[in-house]
């Protein structure tokens, strides 16, 4: 009896815990970390190559980490320059406009500005634009 009882048992987790891989979120993305510095255009275009970016999507660039317009201006810019096209801006201005918001839920690429990473966190904090990069 305590055999049948311990297989049920077992066959219980084994179930429950196959069933929970099966639904949990994979990530739709993939992540480039690239810490500070100049970046090159081959990497830009490693990034538009491995996000399967083609002409018509849209590359999202979040400049919150940053209180200069340079650096949309700037990153703007160098994709152009690969793709022929211009970047959604997303900065404090626009975290809270639903056709922005809409824009970055449909983005191919979402870029991630350098510099000051706290001001990032707080001006996202409790914001759709942190559940959208979160789902991406």
């Amino acid at each position: 009896m305590t055999r049948i009882v311990c297989t049920l048992l077992l066959l219980m987790v084994v179930y429950s815990s196959s069933k929970a891989q099966t639904t949990s979120k994979i990530p739709k993305g993939t992540l480039f970390i690239i810490g500070g510095g100049d970046i090159s255009d081959s990497l830009r275009r490693e990034i538009l190559t491995t996000a399967g970016w083609k002409k018509g999507d849209m590359i999202a660039a979040v400049t919150l980490a940053s209180t200069w317009d340079s650096a949309f201006l700037y990153t703007n810019d160098v994709f152009k320059k690969l793709t022929g096209q211009d970047c959604i801006n997303i900065d404090s201005a626009t975290i809270h406009n639903p056709l922005t918001l809409d824009s970055l839920k449909k983005a191919k690429i979402i870029y991630l500005g350098g510099g000051d990473q706290d001001r990032f966190m707080n001006l996202i904090k409790g914001t759709s634009v942190k559940q959208i990069i979160k789902q991406s």
